[in-house]
C-alpha cells in the first residue's frame, strides 16, 4: 500500500484529493516490516487502486536519466541525470505516494533494467546502428536484435499492459518514426543555441498540428475511443511527428542529413 492508503493524515499532493482511507497511523513501524494486517485487508477488500511497490517513477528515472549518462558520457548531461535521479525518488515520498522503500525498491528495479540494456545493446550493436552513419545493418544478427528491440519488446508491452497501453503505444510510435528517418540517414543535430532553439519551436508547432488534423479525422470518422482506437491513434500520432519534425527541420536548411 501507499502512504496515503494506510494513514488518513497523509494526502495525495499530486492530485489534490484526502485521503481515500479512514485508517490511521497503520504503516509499517520498521524499514522491513508490513503494515497493520488490519489496513492490508482493508486495502485489499476496498480495491484501492494500484500498489507502491516498487516506486515506478524511481525505475522509469534510473533507467532513463542512467542510460542517458551511460549512452552520451557528458559531464554536464551527467550532473542534469544525476540531480533529476535524486530529486525524482525524493519527490515520490513528499507527495505521499510511496515510502522508503518503494523507493529503494524502485532504484534496484532501475538500475537492473539499465544494466541489461547496457549489456544489449549500448555494449554492442545497438549503439552502431543508433550512432553509426556508414551502414544501415551490420549483419542479419544485428537485423533481428534491433527489429525486435524497436517493435516486438513495445509491442508486447502494448499487447500485455492494456489498460496501461499510452506508454508502449507512444513508445512504439517513436521508434516508428525513428526507423522511417533512420532509413533515408539520420540527421546532424550539431548548430548553434539559436538554431536548436528554432529546431525546437518547429517540432512541437508540428506536433500540434499534426494533433489536431488526427483529433479531427477521428470527430469526422466518429471512432469510439476505445483502447485499441486509443492506441493506433497514439502511434500513428508519434510516428508522423517524429519523421515529419526532422524531415521538415532537414528541408528547412537547420538540420543536415549524413550518408546512410
Amino acid at each position: 500500500p501507499r502512504p496515503f492508503h494506510v494513514d488518513s493524515a497523509v494526502r495525495d499532493i499530486g492530485r489534490n484529493i484526502k485521503s481515500p482511507t479512514p485508517l490511521k497511523a497503520m504503516g509499517a513501524h520498521t524499514f522491513w516490516g508490513l503494515p497493520d494486517n488490519t489496513a492490508i485487508e482493508y486495502i485489499r477488500m476496498h480495491g484501492m487502486g494500484s500498489y507502491g511497490f516498487p516506486s515506478g517513477h524511481t525505475s522509469d528515472s534510473v533507467a532513463l536519466w542512467g542510460g542517458l549518462m551511460v549512452l552520451f558520457q557528458k559531464k554536464w548531461l551527467t550532473l542534469a541525470c544525476g540531480f533529476l535521479l535524486g530529486l525524482i525518488p525524493l519527490s515520490r515520498m513528499y507527495l505521499g505516494v510511496h515510502f522508503l522503500a518503494d523507493v529503494v525498491g524502485g532504484y534496484c528495479l532501475g538500475g537492473a533494467i539499465l544494466l541489461l540494456i547496457y549489456q544489449l545493446s549500448v555494449a554492442g550493436t545497438a549503439k552502431n546502428f543508433l550512432f553509426g552513419w556508414g551502414r544501415l545493418f551490420a549483419s542479419n544478427a544485428e537485423t533481428i536484435f534491433l527489429l525486435g528491440y524497436l517493435f516486438v519488446l513495445p509491442l508486447m508491452a502494448l499487447l500485455i499492459c492494456r489498460v496501461r497501453s499510452t506508454y508502449p503505444a507512444l513508445l512504439l510510435g517513436l521508434n516508428l518514426g525513428f526507423f522511417m528517418v533512420r532509413l533515408k540517414g539520420l540527421p546532424d543535430d550539431s548548430g548553434s543555441v539559436l538554431r536548436r532553439i528554432m529546431r525546437v519551436g518547429i517540432a512541437a508547432v508540428i506536433f500540434l498540428l499534426i494533433n489536431f488534423v488526427f483529433d479531427r479525422a477521428l470527430k469526422l470518422l466518429s471512432l469510439q475511443p476505445a483502447v485499441f482506437v486509443s492506441s493506433i491513434y497514439k502511434i500513428l500520432l508519434m510516428a508522423c511527428f517524429a519523421w515529419a519534425a526532422l524531415e521538415i527541420n532537414i528541408h528547412l536548411g537547420l538540420m543536415t542529413r549524413k550518408n546512410k
